[in-house]
């Protein structure tokens, strides 16, 4: 496991190191494509454990005139369908995804340079496999 310094998986740029794991896998996939599939998970795993519910309702609701994580969720991955994007990562790699290719995404995710905990002491490697599970 890779915990050297870097980029803490209680922010915001967590999405984006669970997005490079996909692109590593298929280089076609572009960043956004992989971000619209990676945010939205990230944002329930955080919600469902209490954490960031003021922030997720205020983007809800300025953004796309919704309540809750689940209206923050709802009204972005309706946003992405309407633009044609994928939601999951079936759709992301045109394919069934096994729980084997997830772990492979998680091996791949703990090569890049993560570090921290999150307030209840899980690690981030506990945070992205709950994430890639659900995607």
């Amino acid at each position: 496991m890779n915990y050297m310094s870097g980029v803490s998986m209680t922010g915001c740029w967590a999405t984006h190191w669970l997005q490079h794991a996909t692109a590593a896998v298929d280089t076609r996939i572009s960043h956004g494509a992989g971000l619209g599939v990676t945010f939205p998970a990230f944002v329930r795993v955080n919600a469902e454990r209490g954490l960031r519910l003021k922030t997720f309702d205020r983007i809800a609701r300025e953004v796309f005139g919704k309540q809750g994580w689940q209206g923050l969720i709802e009204g972005f991955q309706e946003m992405l369908k309407r633009w044609g994007h994928p939601t999951t990562l079936n759709e992301l790699f045109g394919k069934e995804v096994t729980e084997e290719d997830r772990k492979e995404l998680l091996r791949i995710f703990m090569m890049l340079p993560i570090s921290g905990y999150y307030a209840d002491g899980k690690l981030p490697e506990d945070i992205a496999w709950e994430c890639y599970k659900i995607m």
